[in-house]
C-alpha cells in the first residue's frame, strides 16, 4: 500500500515513553509530522510516497511483518536518539509505538499502520550533527505486531544488557561487547559502534563467563589489541559522570604495566582537559590523571590483590565536591564486594569535564577480557 506523494492529511504519530505493558488507549500520542518547536510549527513530514508492506511477497513465501519507513525533518535535532537537548529525551528509542492515519472523506480517522519503531537513522547533509543543520533529516522505520511476536520467541538479551538499558538506569551510552562480531560493535543506546583491532576476539574470553552475560570481548596474552568507543555529547547531571566496564585479568604482568582502561574527556588540549589511564602492574593498579597541561599529572596506586583471576568492575569517575573542586576517582569492585580505589581532588572551578572517548590499547601479557561498557550521569 502506498500513499500519494503529497501529504493529503497524512498524520504520523509516536508515543514517546509509552508503557508497552499498559493499555494503548492511555498512551500519549505526538504528531511528529507537524510539530511545534520553540513556539513555531515545524512541518517535519516531507512530501514523499509512504509505502506500507504487508503479508507475503508471493504464495510460497512466509508471512512477513508489516513495515513502513518515513523520512522526517530533524533540523532541531529533537528526533536524534540520545540527544540530551531533545524535548523527548531519553525516549527517542527503538520500540516506541508509531501509527499512521489519514482522514476519512466523510469524517473520522482511518489508521493505515500501527506498530513499533525498529530503527531511527539520522542523516546530516552538511557537516557534523549539531541540532541546527538545515540539511538534517531522520528516517524512522517501524514494524507491526508480527515483529514483536518474533522477538518474544527469540532468546532474550542477557541480564546485564537488560539492566544497563532499563529506563530507570542513567546510562547515557552503553556497549554490551557481548556476542558475535556484529553484536559486540553495536550500542543499543544509539552511540557510534565500537571500534576494534584485528587482535580482539569477539566472544573469545578463554576464562569463565561473567554471570548474567553472554560471551565477551577478549585479547589473548601476547597480543597487541585495541578497542575504543566514542561517547555522544550529553548533559552532565549533577556535575557527575562515571565510566565503568567489566574486566577479567587473568594474572598480574611479570613486569611493566598493561593498560586496562583509558578515558579522554572534553577540552583535552586546553587548560581544562582531563584524561585518565588505568593500568595493572605486578603488585597493584595504577591510575594516572592528566588534569590539564598546566597542572600536569597525578599518579596514584591501589591494591589489586583480590581483583585478579575473576571478573571485576573497573571505573573512573568525576564528581563536583565543592564550588571550586572536583573529585576524580578510579577503582574496582568485585561481585563478592571486595574493592579498591583512589581519589584526587582538583580545583578546576567545579566543572566535571565530560568523557569523550573510552577504550584501551597496547599489548597484554596475560589473558584479558572486557564487557558491558557504560557511561553514566
Amino acid at each position: 500500500m502506498a500513499f500519494p506523494d503529497d501529504r493529503l492529511g497524512v498524520v504520523v504519530e509516536m508515543a514517546f515513553g509509552a508503557d508497552l505493558t499498559a493499555d494503548p488507549s492511555g498512551w500519549a500520542w505526538v504528531d511528529v509530522g507537524a510539530d511545534l518547536t520553540d513556539g513555531e510549527e515545524l512541518e517535519r513530514l516531507f512530501d514523499q510516497q509512504i509505502v506500507i508492506t504487508r503479508g507475503r511477497a508471493d504464495e510460497s513465501a512466509r508471512v512477513q511483518p508489516t513495515s513502513v519507513s518515513v523520512m522526517l525533518d530533524n533540523t532541531d535535532g529533537h528526533l536524534t536518539p540520545q540527544h540530551p537537548m531533545s524535548k523527548w529525551w531519553p525516549n527517542v528509542v527503538k520500540g516506541t509505538p508509531l501509527r499512521i492515519s489519514v482522514p476519512r472523506p466523510g469524517g473520522g480517522i482511518d489508521y493505515r499502520f500501527t506498530g513499533q519503531v525498529g530503527s531511527i537513522e539520522p542523516e546530516w547533509e552538511f557537516g557534523e550533527p549539531g541540532g541546527t543543520d538545515p540539511g538534517a533529516v531522520v528516517t524512522v522505520a517501524a514494524s507491526g505486531i508480527l515483529r514483536s511476536l518474533a522477538r518474544r520467541n527469540s532468546p532474550s538479551q542477557s541480564a546485564l544488557f537488560r539492566h544497563w538499558t532499563a529506563p530507570d538506569v542513567a546510562s547515557v551510552a552503553y556497549w554490551p561487547m557481548e556476542g558475535g562480531t556484529d553484536q559486540l560493535l553495536i550500542s543499543p543506546t544509539g552511540a557510534p559502534p565500537l571500534s576494534v583491532s584485528d587482535a580482539v576476539e569477539p566472544g573469545g574470553a578463554p576464562m569463565d563467563l561473567l554471570p548474567a552475560s553472554d560471551p565477551l570481548l577478549a585479547i589473548p596474552a601476547g597480543e597487541n589489541g585495541r578497542w575504543s568507543a566514542t561517547v555522544p555529547p550529553f548533559t552532565i547531571v549533577d556535575n557527575e559522570w562515571c565510566v565503568a566496564v567489566a574486566v577479567y585479568i587473568d594474572s598480574a604482568p611479570p613486569s611493566g604495566a598493561d593498560q586496562v582502561l583509558a578515558v579522554q574527556a572534553d577540552d583535552r588540549s586546553s587548560d581544562n582537559g582531563v584524561d585518565a589511564t588505568i593500568t595493572v602492574r605486578p603488585g597493584d593498579f595504577q591510575v594516572t590523571w592528566r588534569l590539564n597541561p598546566v597542572a600536569g599529572t597525578v599518579t596514584q596506586t591501589f591494591s589489586s590483590a583480590a581483583a585478579l583471576g575473576k571478573w571485576i568492575l573497573i571505573y573512573a569517575s568525576a564528581q563536583q565536591s565543592s564550588i571550586f573542586g572536583t573529585d576524580y576517582k578510579a577503582g574496582w569492585v568485585s561481585i563478592s564486594g571486595a574493592a579498591g580505589g583512589a581519589v584526587t581532588t582538583y580545583n578546576d572551578l567545579g566543572s566535571a569535564r565530560r568523557p569523550r572517548v573510552v577504550g584501551r590499547s597496547g599489548t597484554v601479557r596475560q589473558d584479558m577480557a572486557w564487557g558491558h561498557l557504560v557511561v553514566l550521569s
